[in-house]
């Protein structure tokens, strides 16, 4: 999560030489932007299809997301300020199925969202919503309308995701390499 969106990607592409992939804007106040290392399309030109994008995403090696909700409070606190604000961990795996078959099998794990659960409501209670970037402080600022259209910008995308915590706590995120179309 980051309070100043142009000043994050300008430092991670000056400063590591990411490169901006794209921005998904799944409503008027909150996007992920995508950074990676990778360069110019399959062609080397500058346009690329949003299938394009999405499979150079989910391909990237040291990707990076960055997560940004517009709302009037903007002190959110950095890691080093606070303990838990960091978002999540990403994973890109070839089959989240055979993946979640795999987790299932080890009594220890903490699932947030399993394989093929659907991701329908957004509400201060939400356990997905802290998994990415949007906790029960941050959801308390949006509105009704507000939240219902993040949940229709994720959209069935988010059935083949996997959300489990590490024994710290850590959100991780597994995803398909192919992954789901994002515009439908």
């Amino acid at each position: 999560m980051t309070r100043n969106l142009t000043a994050s990607v300008d430092f991670y592409s000056r400063v590591l030489g990411f490169r901006k992939i794209f921005t998904l804007q799944l409503s008027k106040a909150y996007s992920i932007t995508y950074l990676s290392h990778q360069s110019g399309g399959l062609n080397r030109s500058a346009y690329q299809t949003t299938l394009e994008m999405n499979r150079e995403k989910n391909n990237a090696q040291g990707l990076l997301e960055i997560y940004y909700v517009d709302t009037s409070t903007k002190n959110i606190e950095s890691a080093s300020e606070y303990p838990n604000t960091f978002g999540h961990i990403g994973m890109v795996v070839p089959d989240t199925k055979g993946v979640q078959e795999r987790l299932d099998t080890m009594p220890d794990i903490r699932f947030i969202k399993k394989y093929g659960e659907k991701f329908v409501s957004l509400d201060t209670e939400s356990v997905v919503g802290p998994a990415i970037g949007l906790s029960s402080g941050v959801v308390g600022q949006l509105d009704v309308e507000e939240r219902e259209a993040i949940v229709r910008g994720f959209g069935p995308t988010v059935d083949p995701l996997i959300f489990l915590v590490d024994p710290d706590g850590n959100f991780i995120e597994i995803q398909p390499q192919e992954g789901a179309a994002l515009v439908q």
